[in-house]
């Protein structure tokens, strides 16, 4: 019995998680200089902050869409891999090798 678990990579999380909270931190920065008055002319800013979080969201959606069949996917080559003979396959008796007359 195989035991695993199907995940995204390590370094695709870690990735992720810098690319989200820096939306988050953008959008929150922006929001305060502009609720301060500092920033008022660059209010389409807020709206660039979270248009990159949810384009992140939507990659990380869309990975996981494309990845909804792999678990069946390699399920069934595993266990085609395991119960069906290989193609080819032929099960050979002892060969008689001929006398060696040079003997």
């Amino acid at each position: 019995m195989l035991r695993g678990i199907f995940t995204m990579h390590r370094f695709v999380k870690v990735f992720m998680s810098f690319w989200l909270a820096f939306c988050l931190f953008l959008t929150i920065a922006d929001a305060i200089t502009s609720i301060l008055g500092m920033n008022q002319s660059a209010w389409w800013s807020n709206c660039l902050g979270l248009a990159m979080f949810f384009a992140g969201l939507f990659i990380v959606w869309i990975g996981k869409w494309f990845a909804r069949n792999d678990i069946a996917w390699l399920s069934n080559v595993i266990h085609k891999a395991l119960t069906e003979e290989p193609p080819g396959h032929v099960i050979q008796a002892d060969a008689v090798l001929p006398d060696d007359a040079s003997r």
